[in-house]
């Protein structure tokens, strides 16, 4: 809006749905960082021959503010510029921008800047990912130093406001940087150990070795569903007797991390350098939409891609941190049952083949083939055949 037009808006919601070949937005404008207030009284004058009827109910319920506890609703950005005010002790007129970095269903990230260059952040989640607001909250209770500093939450809008953290991981390509990053993980999955049922309490994945088990049948089932559907010529889809190969080593994996008994605790599964935040201070972990629960060295291997230190390297700090010599057979495990966790973590409907979104067939078909490498490496290394 404003390249296009010179004007300060921020997006209040989607009227269309997600597929629309031309979607529809509801915008706010700004008067310097504040908003021109709610809509009431516009719905008589409107006259949208363009929206589709679902569009114009979608737009009269928001323009009659019947969201108003919703971040999807006209003046929502005020109160929320209110609200950090509040939470970082600032008076209102302190806050001079606001830059909005995602919106619409329910789904918020603003950026508020204050006149000391002070930032701060104000994230939301909607569905399906409600459940990291209860997350978020619960490790930045048990382990405040490796998130983003809370400042306050929000349940009637599933959000939160953050300190600033630093910048992303992505722009500091120093080992230094990522073995602060990779300890600092380490040392999370360390703290959460014994915090299972509250990490289930706020909607974590079970994956602990029981579950991966007893899921084996229900995502080999998929695979060979989904195997044959793929359209892409890049790599060659896995023969139905590797899948079921791969049924049988991951069998017998899960029965040798059983007799292991590691400890559970948290697991983040979307490891990615930007999901790290790094200052002078410290360094922080975001972003836990799709947390689960299970052994900590399901991690290993992402955690060394995301933060681009070596594996070895970061093998060696779950050495440092876990001990005994049940976390190298843990760490072998580890790599070879991690792509398979990860289809169980994004994989809402597994058994339910309808239900799965299209974006999950080439994720869970990449996994797999994740797998079978891992596989192959551990059959070359003499483990599993």
């Amino acid at each position: 809006m404003k390249n296009l037009f010179q004007i300060e808006a921020l997006m209040v919601d989607l009227l269309s749905e997600e597929d629309a070949l031309e979607p529809c937005v509801l915008m706010e404008t700004l008067i310097g960082s504040h908003s021109i207030g709610n809509g009431s009284g516009l719905t008589s004058n409107l006259c949208c021959a363009d929206l589709s009827d679902s569009e114009m109910q979608r737009l009269t319920a928001l323009l009659n503010d019947e969201n108003a506890c919703s971040v999807s609703s006209i003046g929502w950005t005020e109160r929320a510029r209110n609200w950090i005010a509040e939470s970082a002790g600032y008076g209102v007129e302190r806050i001079k921008s606001i830059q909005q970095l995602n919106a619409g269903k329910g789904f918020a990230l603003l950026s508020f800047i204050t006149d000391d260059e002070r930032r701060f952040w104000l994230k939301a989640t909607g569905s399906p990912n409600q459940k990291e607001f209860a997350i978020t909250r619960l490790l930045a209770e048990r382990a405040p130093d490796a998130l983003p500093l809370l400042l306050d939450t929000r349940s009637a809008w599933n959000a939160w406001i953050m300190e600033d953290a630093g910048q992303s991981l992505c722009s500091d390509p120093r080992q230094t940087t990522a073995l602060r990053a990779t300890r600092c993980f380490v040392s999370l999955q360390a703290r959460l150990v014994g915090s299972a049922d509250s990490l289930f309490e706020a909607g974590a994945i079970d994956l602990r070795v029981e579950h991966l088990m007893f899921s084996i049948e229900r995502v080999v089932d998929y695979l060979l569903y989904s195997m044959p559907r793929q359209t892409s010529t890049n790599s060659m889809p896995l023969t139905s007797s590797r899948v079921k190969e791969l049924g049988a080593i991951l069998h017998s994996a899960c029965e040798e991390l059983a007799a292991l008994n590691l400890p559970d605790t948290v697991l983040h599964n979307d490891l990615h350098c930007d999901n790290f935040l790094v200052n002078s201070d410290r360094c922080c972990v975001t972003d836990w939409c799709v947390t689960g629960v299970g052994m900590p060295f399901l991690c290993c291997d992402d955690l060394s891609r995301a933060t681009n230190h070596p594996v070895d390297s970061t093998q060696a700090c779950y050495a440092e941190m876990w001990g005994g010599k049940t976390t190298q057979t843990g760490l072998r495990l580890g790599s070879l049952l991690s792509p398979y966790a990860k289809i169980l973590a994004h994989g809402r409907w597994i058994g339910d083949h309808a239900r799965q979104p299209a974006w999950f067939e080439t994720y869970a078909r990449t996994m797999a083939r994740q797998l079978d490498r891992a596989a192959q490496n551990a059959a070359e290394s003499g483990g599993f055949q």
